[in-house]
């Protein structure tokens, strides 16, 4: 039973799912009694179809659109090409992979490869940043010094260019 105060309204009840009594309909904007707007957020626009949250927004008018995967940005119809501007890489002169920060010296390589033979063998090859075959060395006494001579042959043979594609190229 209903209290007396609280009575439903005459007639038949509503179809099922529609909204009773004072409640507004399914995806009306809620306010609850107390609860003003808050601050900095702008009222729902009528007649706005709300995004779910976390959807994806489109940019807005006028910004760089993103290109997508796997096809490059195009140009507008109609506009100019950009043009191309190509630098010369004075700290890489031979073009090809990025070189180290510290680069190796083929004098240096060479110096350490003569002095292991009278000191300890396989220094050039820490110094090439070849550890294991330094350690490799160090444990056989250089190859039992063929090694050193053949470490020796090939730094005093190449030339710098090709010191540098060996050893100072990034890998």
């Amino acid at each position: 039973m209903n209290p007396p105060g609280n009575r439903p309204p005459p007639g038949p009840p509503p179809p099922y799912g529609a909204p009773q009594g004072g409640q507004p309909p399914y995806g009306a904007p809620v306010m609850q009694p107390g609860y003003p707007q808050a601050p900095g957020y702008p009222a729902p626009q009528p007649n706005y179809p709300m995004q779910p949250y976390g959807a994806p927004q489109p940019p807005p008018y006028g910004a760089p659109q993103q290109p997508q995967y796997g096809y490059p940005p195009q140009q507008p119809y109609g506009a100019a090409p950009q043009p191309v501007i190509i630098v010369q890489n004075q700290v890489n002169p031979y073009g090809y992979a990025m070189a180290h920060p510290n680069p190796i010296k083929k004098d240096t390589a060479l110096l350490l490869a003569i002095i292991g033979f009278f000191t300890i063998p396989g220094l050039q090859r820490f110094y090439t940043r070849q550890a294991g075959m330094g350690v490799l060395y160090i444990l056989t006494w250089g190859l039992c010094y063929i090694g050193q001579i053949v470490d020796v042959i090939l730094l005093l043979s190449m030339s710098q260019q090709e010191f540098d594609m060996k050893y100072n190229v990034m890998r």
